[in-house]
């Protein structure tokens, strides 16, 4: 259930534009419910269709995440050409996209090998809970981890709430500013 915002956050790390952000929410939303469908069904026949289906889900979410964050890091290169400090950091963007992408997508891919090993009966319940909460401990951490060492490396203040109070570069904080000095004239002028 939490991997569409997951997906958004890779996507927003990765600068992709948010029609295809959408479209990869909208797909790993469809893996998931490929997955539950799956669970409930009782024949075979039918629980390995949902999970078929929710595989090619799961593999064009990541195949069009891969394609598309590789293309917008060479727009980027593109467009900012001559510009060595601009490129510099697009590099650390897109090696920090791709890391994330990386550890999103291996470890993610260890929960389908856990089902078949469910489905064929080889393990047990309890040994399939403790697979699956430790991937999610790993997989969810790692994530958050690798995502906060990069982002005090890659200096962005304003990707955290306190960072958009406080940077100067902030929207948030220059309107509040514009307010403030707003309120200040209408309160000189009223005195006067």
């Amino acid at each position: 259930v939490c991997t569409p915002p997951i997906i958004i956050v890779l996507c927003l790390v990765c600068t992709i534009d948010a029609e295809t952000t959408m479209v990869l929410a909208v797909l790993q939303t469809i893996t998931i419910f490929c997955g539950y469908i799956g669970a409930l069904q009782t024949m075979n026949v039918f629980i390995f269709t949902w999970f078929v289906l929710g595989t090619i889900s799961f593999l064009g979410t990541f195949s069009i995440l891969l394609v598309v964050q590789y293309k917008t890091y060479q727009r980027n290169l593109l467009r900012s050409a001559g510009k060595v400090e601009q490129q510099a950091m697009y590099i650390r963007e897109h090696k920090l996209g791709k890391r994330l992408l990386i550890i999103t997508l291996t470890t993610w891919s260890i929960y389908p090998i856990i089902w078949v090993v469910e489905q064929s009966g080889n393990a047990s319940t309890g040994a399939i809970t403790i697979a699956h909460s430790c991937l999610a401990f790993f997989a969810k951490m790692t994530f958050g981890l690798v995502l906060g060492w990069y982002r005090g490396h890659l200096g962005w203040e304003s990707f955290s709430f306190i960072g958009m109070l406080t940077s100067p570069t902030s929207p948030l904080r220059r309107r509040t500013e514009s307010v403030a000095e707003c309120e200040g004239k209408s309160s000189s002028s009223s005195s006067s």
